[in-house]
C-alpha cells in the first residue's frame, strides 16, 4: 500500500455548512490559520480492531516532538507504551486479551513518564475549556491528544476533506475514541476547524486525515484536550525512547 505523505496536507476547506459568524470574525480568523506541527507527523497508522487509540496517539505527539528536536522520522512502538499504561491501571498482563480494553484517559502519558520515554518534569497542559482560543494555546507546546465519543458522523466524513460533521445527536454515539490535533483552520463559512490524524488506517477520511469543526468538538469532547510541554532539545539529550522505536517504523 502506498504510503500517504502527511506534510502535503495542508488544511483544506470545507464547504459552507453551520452557523456563520461576522465577517470581521471570519477575516481575524482566517489571518490566525496554525499548521505548526503538519509537517513533522509521521505517517497513518491503523489500530484495527484493538483499544489502543490512546497510546497510537500519544506515541505520534511523541514522534512529532522527537523530530522537533533531532530532525529524525521515527515510528515509536504503541504496544509497549499500551502495556505499560495497561499494567499500571490494571495490574498484571493477560495477554492478547488486553488490547481490546481501552485506556483511562490520560495512561499513556504517565505510562511513558514511568518508562522513562518522558522526563519525569514533563507536564500536560490542560486546556481550560474547548475554544479555538485554548486549542490554539496548546498548539505551542506539541500536537493535542483529544477524546470524544464517535457519533454516526464518523462513519461519512466529508469526501476531499475528510470533514466529520456534525449531523447527529452527541448522544448517538458507539464508545470513546482518541485522536490528534494538529492544527487549525477556517471553514469557507468561518468555523473554525480542529485539523486532526485518526488512527483508521488511510482508507478513512482524508488518507486518515479529518477536520471537524470545534464547536462539534466541544459537544462530543469525553475528556478535555491536552498538549506535552517537554523541554525542547531533550529528546536529543535524552535517548531512552531509542529504546521503543519500531524496527518497521523507522524511517
Amino acid at each position: 500500500m502506498m504510503r500517504f505523505d502527511p506534510s502535503t496536507y495542508r488544511g483544506l476547506i470545507a464547504e459552507p455548512f453551520g452557523l456563520r459568524v461576522a465577517v470581521g470574525d471570519q477575516e481575524a480568523w482566517r489571518a490566525r490559520r496554525l499548521e505548526p506541527w503538519s509537517g513533522m507527523l509521521t505517517p497513518v497508522d491503523d489500530q484495527g480492531r484493538w483499544g489502543t487509540c490512546e497510546a497510537q496517539s500519544t506515541t505520534r505527539i511523541l514522534e512529532t516532538l522527537i523530530q522537533r528536536d533531532t530532525g529524525k522520522r521515527v515510528q515509536l512502538s504503541a504496544e509497549a507504551v499500551y502495556r505499560a499504561a495497561w499494567e499500571a491501571t490494571n495490574g498484571k498482563w493477560p495477554g492478547d486479551s488486553g488490547y481490546s480494553t481501552g485506556l483511562v484517559p490520560g495512561a499513556s502519558f504517565r505510562a511513558c513518564v514511568r518508562i522513562g520515554v518522558l522526563p519525569s518534569e514533563a507536564t500536560r497542559v490542560v486546556a481550560s475549556s474547548i475554544t479555538p482560543s485554548e486549542l490554539e494555546r496548546l498548539l505551542t507546546h506539541s500536537p493535542i491528544l483529544c477524546g470524544t465519543a464517535v457519533t454516526g458522523a464518523w462513519k461519512t466524513p466529508r469526501f476531499g476533506t475528510g470533514e466529520i460533521q456534525p449531523l447527529y445527536s452527541p448522544l448517538d454515539n458507539s464508545g470513546g475514541h482518541a485522536w490528534v490535533g494538529h492544527g487549525l483552520d477556517v471553514g469557507g463559512n468561518g468555523e473554525p476547524l480542529l485539523l486532526a490524524v485518526n488512527s483508521w488506517g488511510t482508507d478513512w477520511g482524508y488518507h486518515g486525515f479529518f477536520q471537524m469543526i470545534t464547536r462539534f468538538y466541544a459537544q462530543t469532547a469525553l475528556a478535555l484536550p491536552f498538549a506535552m510541554s517537554v523541554e525542547r532539545g531533550w529528546f536529543d539529550k535524552d535517548r531512552t525512547w531509542e529504546k521503543y522505536v519500531s524496527c518497521k517504523g523507522a524511517l
